[in-house]
């Protein structure tokens, strides 16, 4: 069982899972959620990994009219940020799943179409799953994109892999973490 808590420090409220920050608002000028952020108004959004919303709380910030779907495998984590964050203020459609299978099955059975954003976060607490630069879910994110659409993954320093999937991409090296952004064109 997960220790999931909520903690306020100097006006910034975190959702912490084992000790880790998974969510955080306002979120400081150190973190990465602002590189998740994007650099074009997206009408529809597909958020992998959702925690206690704080993404999503900044992208409808700023283009309210923005249709997210969001994707948590965590029940526990989405009670505790509904009941004690934003999460359950933020109009967006969230549901509890396995972010692979969804891309490799569910967004074909439920017919979700397409986004043009796609935003990989998938931590678990401190551990990530390399099975984000895996050939298939590549593949099948690419395939979920509107055309000139863009995924944006938060992950560790993992360069060759995400040379190899995500070609002409770029990156913002933000310390401990890196976000990788991949245009559809």
């Amino acid at each position: 069982m997960k220790n999931i808590v909520v903690e306020t420090v100097d006006s910034h409220t975190f959702l912490l899972v084992d000790g880790i920050p998974q969510s955080v608002y306002p979120p400081p000028e150190g973190g990465y959620w602002k590189y998740m952020m994007p650099d074009f108004e997206p009408k529809s959004v597909l958020m992998l990994g959702v925690g206690g919303g704080t993404i999503p709380r900044m992208i409808l910030s700023k283009y309210p009219k923005c249709k997210i779907l969001g994707i948590d495998n965590s029940r526990e984590t989405i009670k505790v940020a509904k009941e004690k964050l934003w999460l359950k203020d933020l109009k967006m459609e969230l549901r509890i799943g396995d972010a692979f299978r969804y891309v490799a099955i569910d967004n074909l059975l439920k017919n979700d179409g397409k986004f043009d954003l796609i935003l990989v976060d998938v931590w678990d607490g401190q551990w990530f799953t390399f099975k984000v630069l895996s050939d298939d879910f590549i593949k099948r994110c690419k395939e979920m994109l509107n055309e000139g659409g863009k995924i944006y993954i938060n992950m560790p320093n993992l360069d060759w892999a995400a040379i190899k999937n995500l070609p002409g991409g770029l990156k913002d090296d933000i310390g401990a973490n890196m976000i990788y952004r991949w245009s559809k064109t």
